[in-house]
């Protein structure tokens, strides 16, 4: 039976548990409404993004704007996000539908509840971000070294950046397929600030129960994101 967690995770206690059980009940389940779980996801996506490029930014000085956000994007994809998710036990309380009990293993359940709990966590915290960044940064360092097979995340400091995602994505397919990928993009919201959401999946119909997603404000950003999410799947990321 699932317990929800009442006051704290991994060190940090609310002074809200209100905060806290929003983000730990899925919007499937209608104990909460989905504006709740959705709006702390979105805001807890930014804390951990900016969390994570903060601190490559400063570990990285010599590298271009194009290695950093490789390097970001390998510590705050759905599947990083999950594995950190079980790390702070969101797998034993999250609050699902009956109907999707059966989905909790997947990536990205779990990878939108831990940016909820961390979007819960800032708010509670009167939008400390030194503090939610240290105790995500404090995460990632009690973490196992990148392990594809299990989506762990990577070690900030490595000595190599990572490759490009649709690059690396290329050559698996090509490899496997003799095809490219396939992407497929869609846009939301107005025209001044369009949200780009892609998708994509191996050439010949390869792995076409699996397919990477992402986001972004223009359509390469959505691709990378989308590219480096199937590769985590595949078990072939980037890194």
């Amino acid at each position: 039976m699932t317990q929800i967690m009442t006051t704290s995770v991994r060190g940090y206690r609310f002074l809200h548990p209100e905060l806290l059980r929003s983000a730990l009940v899925h919007p499937g389940s209608q104990l909460v409404s989905a504006l709740q779980f959705q709006r702390l996801e979105f805001l807890g996506d930014r804390v951990l993004g900016l969390a994570v490029a903060d601190r490559v930014f400063h570990a990285h000085p010599t590298e271009a704007e194009g290695i950093l956000a490789l390097r970001t994007e390998a510590l705050v994809n759905k599947h990083v996000c999950a594995a950190m998710a079980r790390a702070v036990g969101l797998h034993e309380s999250l609050v699902l539908a009956e109907d999707a009990a059966s989905t909790l293993a997947t990536s990205c359940i779990l990878g939108d509840a831990f940016e909820a709990l961390i979007g819960a966590i800032y708010e509670d915290s009167g939008r400390d971000f030194p503090l939610v960044a240290k105790w995500i940064n404090d995460l990632i360092d009690s973490m196992p070294s990148y392990s594809h097979a299990s989506a762990t995340p990577t070690n900030l400091f490595q000595t190599q950046p990572p490759k490009d995602a649709k690059s690396a994505l290329n050559i698996y397919s090509q490899a496997r397929t003799k095809m490219p990928p396939v992407y497929s993009v869609s846009t939301t919201g107005p025209a001044h600030a369009p949200l780009m959401t892609c998708t994509v999946s191996l050439g010949g119909g390869c792995n076409n129960h699996r397919a990477g997603r992402g986001q972004g404000m223009t359509v390469k950003e959505a691709e990378r994101r989308a590219a480096a999410d199937l590769l985590a799947q595949l078990g072939e990321g980037p890194l």
